[in-house]
């Protein structure tokens, strides 16, 4: 069952990470008006499409559509030496229309063009870049399609730009993250992760950062900075087929907003440049866990205003919930700051948020909900990215519910942070779980395949790569019911393997629907699995936001789904997956049950993993050594595992005693707030009492 693991994929890394030099380039511009557009160059720099694509695993009441589309970003650049000036309404034309023709004939979803910053005339400068992007619907504006691509002068006058076919990159960026240390929420360092899907060699030698040219909120940026990657390595950068190219470079202080990420490669042998680009936001990296809407009013007073309640929130190490401002809460500085919470709301007034008092006190943007269902009528993409421009400029990245899988790709590319939810037991749900032949035979209607999870964490993951993506996992909630299952909430083992699932296929941040007093009332044996998920989650945070996924098999036997393996790799470690699929149904009560099982796993061995590094298993009780058996081309090891086995390795001598001391740290934060399995009685007598009308 394991013959295909030992397609090898590599990872290279640069060694002396901190040599990288910054430098700074100083971009002149031109704006000469009067200037010959005969001595203009417009040149499209890169294309970057993201194909559209669903999961033939999901089951749904009608079947998706199968004609796929693409998310497209043009990055368009002026070599010439002199300013263009460009049609402010229609300064690009695709195939001889404008964007707002291809969005009303239904063929586009959405789009973005230097045409909405509402001025007349758009000032292209010398050696700048201009930005635009679009959702195609269906397969005409799919990965077949071929374009014809034209700038629009200010007189009307139009500068043809070639024909270009809507297909992936050779080379594509897999993921980008924007890491920082302590409290500052300026990044200075940027992971790379650059993927060679071809049979061809690839070297790589310059990376690039655009900014805005004028405003924040601008579609046109000037070239900041550049990375001369010789610096790093006295060899050429090869990136041989299949292999992956993982860095983490020193880049200096980056502001907060957009920023264009481009990698210069040739092919061995020649001298000719190509570029691949990415459009990002530039934002802090940080694994944040949300109690969702976890403020309810109890005898006149927010929950999220009683010191019990927040001390127990910040005992399962939740730093973040569904809050804008809480009236007795976010204004009390001497409470808010003791158990601070990140909002997560629409904090529509930007300049205040965005200040060095607030930004490290903010989340995210979110205030559109699901808009995939808008209250039984979806919101049309567009819409939804128009709700969100007021935002492009700013210092907050936005974020957005996905909630189907089946039609997420209509909504590709519209915010900065994006996540979903979905919920695998009892829970209203997009997907038809009665379809799903899964149990031999055996139709259920109370819960669905936990490890959909994954499945759809891949499929948004891919379809929005190379930024992160975090989900909202099913915790202890009491408005949920069902006529088939007594319990209305997850079972502590349902829970974990949710959780689990979406972690293993590299999330960066983790919201639980729905921590409120009553919840947690409802279903008090949660909380301590919530915790447990918190704190290895921690534990492995470095290296889920450093790392990039690389490799997933579905192991089966005799036709049953076995076991769900999984890889996240950094330049020097590696988070090992192994999720038990082989659960079965308890129909007594309708929940599913695990039995912890012997099993050897046997992972290809990536990259830059060696024999001489160390393997770790992470669990709820704390750190442990490994010792696998290293092959050829595989490493591999015997354990008992019941839901989740979580494993680390590393080429770090000193790998062990950092985790020991993560873990210890945060088993620290628990004592502190006095929540831990020792004190569980006296956490849900403090929480029951907040229910006592006539409390202080």
């Amino acid at each position: 069952m394991m013959h295909d693991l030992m397609r090898p994929i590599m990872i290279f890394q640069c060694k002396n990470r901190l040599l990288a030099s910054v430098v700074l380039v100083g971009v002149a511009f031109f704006m000469n008006r009067g200037g010959s557009r005969l001595e203009a160059e417009m040149a499209v720099q890169a294309l970057t499409v993201n194909p559209h694509r669903f999961s033939e695993e999901m089951r749904y009441r009608r079947p998706a559509d199968p004609s796929m589309g693409a998310w497209v970003r043009l990055f368009v650049v002026n070599q010439g030496e002199q300013a263009i000036e460009l049609d402010g309404t229609d300064p690009m034309l695709v195939d001889g229309q404008r964007a707002e023709h291809w969005l009303q004939a239904g063929q586009w979803t959405w789009y973005d063009s230097p045409a909405m910053q509402a001025t007349p005339v758009i000032q292209l400068p010398s050696q700048s870049l201009m930005v635009m992007e679009w959702n195609g619907a269906r397969a005409d504006w799919g990965v077949q399609r071929s374009i014809a691509l034209a700038a629009r002068a200010q007189d009307g006058t139009q500068l043809p730009l070639g024909s270009h076919g809507l297909k992936p990159s050779p080379v594509v960026f897999r993921a980008i993250s924007f890491l920082g240390d302590g409290q500052d929420p300026l990044p200075h360092q940027i992971a790379l992760h650059l993927e060679n899907t071809t049979q061809v060699p690839r070297s790589l030698w310059q990376l690039r950062c655009w900014l805005p040219s004028q405003d924040p909120a601008s579609r046109i940026f000037h070239l900041a900075r550049q990375i001369d990657l010789k610096s790093l390595s006295s060899a050429e950068l090869i990136l041989e087929p299949g292999a992956i190219w993982s860095q983490t470079l020193e880049i200096g202080a980056l502001p907060l907003g957009q920023v264009v990420i481009e990698a210069r490669l040739r092919r061995a042998g020649q001298q000719a440049s190509e570029s691949i680009m990415a459009r990002l936001r530039v934002r802090r990296e940080q694994f944040d866990i949300s109690a969702g809407w976890a403020g309810s009013e109890v005898d006149g007073r927010n929950t999220l205003t009683r010191e019990p309640f927040l001390r127990v929130l910040r005992g399962l190490h939740l730093n973040t919930a569904q809050i804008g401002e809480v009236p007795g809460y976010t204004d009390l500085p001497e409470l808010y700051d003791r158990y601070p919470l990140k909002r997560f709301h629409k904090l529509e007034d930007l300049v205040r948020y965005g200040s060095d008092a607030l930004l490290p006190q903010v989340h995210g943007v979110e205030f559109l909900g699901e808009p995939q269902y808008g209250g039984g009528k979806p919101v049309p993409p567009m819409e939804v990215h128009q709700a969100l421009l007021p935002y492009r400029g700013g210092a907050l990245p936005t974020t957005l519910t996905h909630s189907e899988e089946r039609i997420w790709r209509l909504y590709a590319g519209l915010s900065d942070y994006p996540h979903y939810d979905a919920y695998r037991v009892v829970a209203p749900a997009a997907d038809a779980w009665s379809a799903y032949d899964r149990w031999q035979g055996k139709s259920i209607r109370w819960g669905a395949p936990l490890e959909t999870i994954g499945t759809m964490t891949r499929s948004l993951r891919d379809l929005y790569r190379p930024a992160s993506i975090a989900y909202w996992s099913q915790g202890a909630h009491d408005g949920w019911s069902s006529r088939r299952r007594a319990r209305s909430s997850p079972t502590p083992d349902e829970l974990r393997m949710q959780a689990w699932q979406a972690l293993a296929n590299r999330i960066t941040s983790l919201y639980w629907f729905n921590l409120s007093l009553e919840s947690m009332l409802a279903f008090p044996d949660l909380l301590l699995p919530i915790q447990e998920v918190n704190r290895m989650a921690l534990t492995l945070s470095p290296w889920l936001l450093e790392g990039v996924d690389t490799w997933h098999r579905r192991v089966e036997a005799e036709g049953r789904p076995q076991w769900d393996l999984s890889v996240v790799q950094t330049r020097d470690a590696a988070l090992l997956f192994a999720l038990n699929l082989d659960y079965g149904i308890d129909d007594q009560d309708n929940t599913f049950a695990f039995e912890q099982r012997s099993a050897q796993f046997t992972f290809p061995s990536l990259g830059t993993m060696q024999p001489g590094w160390q393997l770790f298993r992470l669990d709820r009780d704390g750190v442990k050594l490994v010792n696998p058996e290293w092959q050829a081309q595989a490493v591999t090891w015997e354990d008992q595992v019941a839901v989740e086995g979580v494993y680390i390795m590393g080429a770090d001598p000193m790998l062990g005693l950092k985790l020991r001391q993560r873990w210890q740290s945060l088993l620290e934060h628990e004592q502190a707030h006095g929540v831990n399995r020792a004190n569980e009685s006296s956490v849900l007598a403090s929480l029951q009492a907040l229910l006592t009308p006539d409390l202080p």
